[in-house]
């Protein structure tokens, strides 16, 4: 019987609408695991918002990420609500949402990101891997998730990589 729960970096599923052109793998659409996602932007870039309270971790990441020609960083939010103000402002293509934030947590924002840009694909970026709290991301609209501790070769593997159905579809 195939295993249920997500798993930690793989776990990726959203929906099939342009502009991150994100699609679920046929087990994920099935009712399955969370599966991989391609992240295929017509602009050639991905555009990605990160929502994350720790300013260092955020602009840290931001550097990292942006040393891929295939990533564009559009914004920095400091907490849930300007996550959700800011979508308008930069419209990404892929939120990275950290869970544990002030003013609006990152499951509210999630739920609000998603009615307001369904096709905004959120991922989170969580210090655990607690099946709840994954339960609760899930629940609100998130794609999937990554631990903090991993690094950005994983995160842009989750997006890009042999993972993702690049690699499946093509």
């Amino acid at each position: 019987m195939e295993n249920s729960e997500p798993h930690r970096g793989e776990s990726l599923g959203a929906d099939a609408q342009p502009p991150a052109r994100a699609r679920e793998t046929p087990e994920a659409a099935a009712g399955g695991r969370w599966g991989a996602v391609a992240v295929t932007p017509p602009r050639g870039t991905v555009r990605i918002l990160i929502a994350d309270d720790d300013r260092l971790f955020a602009e840290s990441l931001a550097r990292s990420l942006e040393l891929d020609p295939r990533i564009e960083v559009v914004g920095l939010a400091r907490n849930g609500a300007e996550a959700v103000r800011l979508l308008t402002e930069v419209a990404p293509d892929v939120l990275l949402m950290d869970m544990r934030m002030p003013l609006l947590d990152g499951d509210e924002a999630t739920r609000r990101i998603r009615a307001a840009a369904p096709r905004t694909t959120v991922f989170v970026l969580t210090e655990s891997d607690c099946a709840a709290e994954i339960g609760r991301a899930r629940a609100a609209g998130a794609a999937g998730y990554l631990t903090k501790d991993r690094t950005t070769d994983e995160l842009t593997d989750a997006l890009f990589g042999p993972a993702s159905l690049v690699a499946a579809f093509g």
